[in-house]
């Protein structure tokens, strides 16, 4: 009997040390509406510091034991935990949370922050005030809806750039433009035959 016992325990206590063993898990990010890429969604295990962050292809790689639990979490997105079962590969579609968007600014240099921590104003426009004005160009909608902005319409008809100004002139090689960034995506908005 005391054999049995000993032979119970010797498996038990293997089972536990392989089902804990460390493997990579490698694995990509999208959206649950649209099946585009999330870039800077942090995978963290859970219970540790161990951490990783997804890259702009929405990939991640991390290294944790098979039975642990990944938690992914970022700017807008609803926090998610996923067991990893022994799994190499897990793809992981994040939903979108609103309601931490409105509390949350990022500023220039990709830094989220609380509204109420900045040390500056921030302004935010609705889609449905810049549909009001019915205009051709989005940019042309943001005309008079923003503070310190100044928006030159260009002459040469749809499709063409409009030109933006922050709070006056400020550029030492002559371009004033304002970087444009649409889900991760900088847009030229040069405007031809002039300073830009």
């Amino acid at each position: 009997m005391k054999k049995l016992l000993l032979v119970f325990l010797l498996f038990s206590s293997t089972t536990a040390i392989v089902r804990a063993q460390e493997i990579k898990v490698n694995g990509k990010v999208t959206g649950v509406t649209s099946s585009i890429s999330v870039e800077g969604i942090s995978v963290t295990l859970k219970g540790t510091s161990r951490a990783t962050s997804t890259t702009k292809d929405g990939d991640f790689i991390i290294t944790a034991p098979s039975n642990g639990t990944l938690v992914f979490s970022g700017v807008g997105v609803k926090v998610r935990e996923v067991a990893i079962n022994g799994a190499n590969s897990i793809d992981v579609k994040l939903e979108e949370d609103a309601a931490q968007m409105d509390a949350v600014v990022v500023t220039a240099m990709g830094i989220s922050r609380q509204k109420k921590s900045l040390g500056y104003a921030t302004q935010q426009i609705a889609g449905a005030d810049l549909s009001v004005g019915r205009e051709n160009n989005v940019v042309n909608a943001l005309t008079g809806r923003a503070a310190g902005v100044v928006i030159t319409r260009s002459s040469a008809g749809p499709g063409s750039s409009t030109r933006i100004s922050l709070r006056g002139e400020k550029s030492l090689v002559g371009n004033n433009q304002p970087l444009i960034v649409i889900d991760g995506v900088p847009v030229d908005n040069t405007t031809r035959g002039g300073t830009g």
